[in-house]
């Protein structure tokens, strides 16, 4: 399950925003407007309607149930081809379980970026997001713009990133989120931040710390292309610890509105997966949305 290949210059032709009504999901759309308009992108706002609404209803009330469902899925969708009047759009009802209608979408029309909102939870050592953000963290490939409860209280009606923060830890896998991180900078003329967390805090103790950062701080400068320097003067930093609560942290002091990440291809449950483990833990507490791409696949 793939995204649309991420070409040299980045951009977003088509955007695909699931909802399903949720508060988390109104919150994501003025995010997924933005990001729409900046790119001059056609945005896709997809439903789905799962047998699993009614699979506790009484046999004689099925029918009933049901075209109420459909009638407020409509009703919905019918206010969101309203306000999105002003945008190329399109809204898009379909039946099945939800993440098979977001795979079959993703395929249909071409996405070159997912916007979700999600229901996020922390949980023992992994991120407890639901069956369905769970399958698209495992299986795209690609862009995701996720939109976790904790964004609710600071998202602004007219979505705007002015802070955006970088973190790698130099290896493809998120490195393969940098050039996002650069294009959205550029189209939203944001200010960057590139982190780093190292994950010995002892080296603060050696003599080789500080050594040890000026390598670390000029490897996070030579990620920006020498044609991006002349727009794009990011800051560079590096911290020791944890690494999800050393890039929470950067992100807090940053104000960020905006957290990108790089995370590898593999099954999410695996608890020594350290990429996606820091991934998972930065989407359970994010205040901002956060950008995950996932590495190709050879």
């Amino acid at each position: 399950m793939r995204l649309s290949e991420a070409p040299t210059k980045i951009g977003f032709k088509n955007v695909l925003f699931a909802t399903d009504f949720s508060p988390v999901s109104r919150t994501a759309l003025p995010f997924a407007e933005s990001v729409a308009r900046r790119y001059g992108s056609k945005l896709i706002a997809a439903h789905a309607i799962s047998p699993g609404e009614t699979r506790m209803v009484p046999t004689e009330a099925w029918g009933a149930c049901q075209q109420a469902i459909e009638d407020g899925a409509r009703q919905e969708m019918n206010g969101l081809d309203v306000r999105l009047t002003a945008i190329p759009h399109e809204v898009v009802i379909r039946h099945g379980m939800i993440w098979d209608v977001l795979s079959e979408l993703i395929e249909e029309k071409d996405a070159d970026l997912l916007i979700m909102g999600t229901h996020g939870r922390s949980g023992i050592g992994r991120l407890l997001m639901g069956s369905v953000a769970e399958e698209v963290f495992r299986q795209v490939a690609g862009p995701v713009l996720t939109i976790g409860p904790g964004v609710a209280a600071h998202a602004a009606p007219q979505a705007e990133f002015k802070e955006i923060v970088f973190a790698t830890d130099f290896s493809l896998g998120s490195l393969a989120a940098a050039p996002y991180a650069l294009s959205l900078a550029q189209e939203f003329q944001a200010r960057l931040t590139l982190v780093h967390v190292v994950a010995e805090a002892g080296e603060l103790v050696h003599g080789s710390a500080i050594p040890e950062c000026e390598r670390i701080l000029a490897d996070l400068r030579a990620i920006v292309p020498l044609d991006a320097e002349m727009w794009c003067r990011p800051e560079c930093d590096v911290r020791f610890g944890v690494p999800a609560a050393g890039i929470l942290e950067v992100a807090a002091e940053k104000r960020a509105d905006l957290i990108v990440l790089g995370v590898r291809s593999g099954h999410v449950g695996a608890a020594t997966h350290a990429l996606a483990a820091t991934a998972h833990s930065v989407l359970s507490c994010a205040p901002c949305p956060v950008l995950t791409v996932r590495e190709r696949r050879a």
